[in-house]
């Protein structure tokens, strides 16, 4: 299932247009390796991936997790579970900082990226709360967008499905 997964976002990642994925399965299914491997194959090439987690304590463990991990392959990781200090808004804008972790508040923030191309963003509890709208916006084409849930159909799904297939209900009904 990893390997599937991963084949998949590899293929859309190297698509001209935004990504726009969930990733699910039960907890301990690999979910976060699947995103760090899609992480580090995006941030080989200076393109700066937002690992954005629920809650600064998610965040940290994930970091503590892969920080060893991605150093070992030459990628700089870097954890925000607070506000962001001026010494590391000035690493991200300059592109020195090629994983980046944190909660929420980072998409919230006004940061200068300096060439984001995936947000990663494990969701719990509340579904839909990221979406290709609220990503930073930059020069050229919004960043790709990896939602991980441990969660089997959340929310969010359900109303993608629900509008597409009312959708193509109008769809029908005007063409008759």
């Amino acid at each position: 299932g990893q390997e599937s997964a991963f084949s998949d976002i590899r293929r859309d990642l190297a698509r001209p247009t935004p990504m726009s994925r969930l990733l699910q399965g039960d907890v301990g299914t690999g979910k976060n390796l699947v995103a760090l491997m899609s992480a580090v194959m995006v941030a080989e090439s200076r393109i700066q991936v937002a690992m954005i987690g629920p809650d600064p304590l998610s965040v940290e463990r994930l970091y503590l997790f892969a920080e060893n991990l991605l150093r070992s392959v030459g990628i700089n990781p870097l954890l925000i579970t607070d506000s962001l200090n001026h010494a590391q808004a000035d690493a991200i804008r300059r592109g020195e900082a090629h994983v980046i972790f944190g909660t929420q508040r980072l998409l919230a923030s006004d940061i200068h990226w300096r060439r984001l191309g995936l947000v990663i963003v494990e969701e719990r509890g509340t579904f839909g709360s990221v979406s290709l709208q609220t990503l930073p916006q930059r020069k050229g084409p919004c960043p790709d967008l990896l939602v991980t849930t441990p969660v089997p159909i959340p929310s969010s799904l359900a109303f993608t499905v629900v509008a597409t297939w009312a959708e193509g209900l109008m769809a029908v009904a005007q063409n008759d």
